[in-house]
């Protein structure tokens, strides 16, 4: 089975953190809820460079580690994400947003084991091996890298089946042996 990393699509509005720290406080939360939670603030553009209209997007991609939605399109969304964590608060432009949060990590590396060598490899887009147990989660982080969320095949192809997440591009990034 593959798996992938999500990327925005091009002809859809980026997104991402106002504030690194609020990125990387994401990044490291690890499976656990917060017990404190400040909702960050994300930049949306829904201009490309030629000052453009791009197209509507009801899935947003801020970084790696989570994705966005807005409120009015989480019952759209939520049968597709909420087995795989929570959504957390969070505001763009003082409007409210709601960030997907992954509670599933594993720890499904077999090679490499490393954080620096699992980061070497999905930029020179060379597939991470995983665990076969890995083909039971449908989104989930590793539990030893902060290398961001991996959707499995079966989740990219009940996702493809509707235009929820047609701003999110998914690249493979590893594969179950």
């Amino acid at each position: 089975m593959d798996f992938y990393q999500a990327t925005p699509e091009s002809t859809h509005p980026y997104s991402g953190f106002m504030e690194l720290d609020d990125s990387e406080r994401i990044r490291d939360m690890g499976p656990d809820s917060p017990s404190r939670w400040t909702p960050p603030e994300i930049e949306i553009s829904t201009l490309d460079e030629w000052r453009r209209p791009l197209r509507p997007a009801k899935v947003l991609r801020p970084s790696l580690s989570c994705l966005a939605i807005y409120p009015k399109d989480r019952e759209e969304v939520e049968e597709y994400l909420l087995p795989w964590g929570e959504f957390l608060p969070a505001v763009s432009q003082g409007e409210p947003l709601l960030l997907f949060h992954a509670t599933h990590h594993a720890d499904v590396a077999v090679e490499p084991r490393e954080e620096d060598e699992i980061f070497r490899r999905l930029r020179r887009s060379e597939p991470i091996i995983f665990h076969r147990d890995a083909e039971e989660l449908g989104i989930f982080s590793l539990t030893s890298s902060a290398m961001g969320l991996f959707f499995s095949q079966w989740f990219v192809d009940r996702a493809a089946e509707n235009q929820l997440f047609d701003s999110i591009e998914f690249r493979k990034a590893a594969i179950a042996q």
